[in-house]
């Protein structure tokens, strides 16, 4: 059966609305899937973005801490008195030309200051025949009467950034059997609770003894 003219133009126009529907949903599609790539690569530059910016952040941070730990090295630290320094020590030691000699150190805040020390020292030797030169043990008498009038210093001093104490002797109070009298005095933390003490006697040998605490406080040597 042979179609007429307006069968063929209804069918002709059907077709035609067919085959618009099919390009417009296509274009929608299309228009969907383009929609959501951008969206997602909105998503992901805001994402990068974030993260940079979380990165950037934590940079400056690191940078930061890094200053402050490069300005606290390159800060010079005050010197601090150590807590158990002041008080009264004491030392016992054999000393060749000397005999079995005895120090005793004072040692106190000065002014208040925690980096300034006022040192009392005191320093008698009981005379040993074995450990004298044979030319000195004629002193031995002197030596047993110095113990009334010993060796006393008054000793100002300053805490390094070593934490040793460095004094030097304001005042001379007597000396010992060969006459020599301190002149400085260095004190070095020794071990648990105890110090290495040197001293210096111009004309004389240097004096070496380890001291321990025997009295957080004490009255003038």
């Amino acid at each position: 059966m042979s179609l007429t003219t307006k069968q063929r133009n209804f069918f002709l126009l059907c077709g035609g609305i067919v085959a618009l529907y099919v390009v417009a949903r296509q274009v929608e599609s299309y228009q969907r899937q383009a929609e959501y790539f951008r969206q997602q690569a909105i998503r992901a530059q805001q994402q990068r973005a974030k993260a940079e910016a979380q990165a950037k952040a934590l940079r400056e941070q690191e940078a930061k801490k890094a200053a402050a730990k490069a300005a606290e090295a390159v800060a010079p630290k005050a010197p601090v008195l150590p807590a158990k320094l002041p008080g009264v020590w004491h030392g016992r030691s054999a000393m060749e030309g000397l005999g079995l000699c005895d120090l005793r150190l004072e040692l106190a805040l000065k002014d208040g200051a925690p980096e300034n020390v006022t040192g009392y020292s005191r320093f008698s030797c009981l005379p040993v025949p074995s450990l004298m030169a044979r030319g000195d043990r004629a002193k031995a008498k002197p030596a047993l009467l110095s113990r009334l009038s010993p060796d006393a210093a008054i000793l100002s001093g300053r805490v390094g950034e070593d934490g040793a104490v460095r004094f030097e002797a304001q005042k001379n109070i007597g000396s010992d059997i060969h006459g020599c009298a301190v002149s400085s005095f260095t004190l070095t933390p020794f071990g648990a609770g105890q110090l290495a003490a040197e001293w210096k006697e111009p004309g004389c040998a240097d004096g070496r003894m380890i001291l321990e605490k025997t009295s957080p406080r004490g009255g003038r040597p």
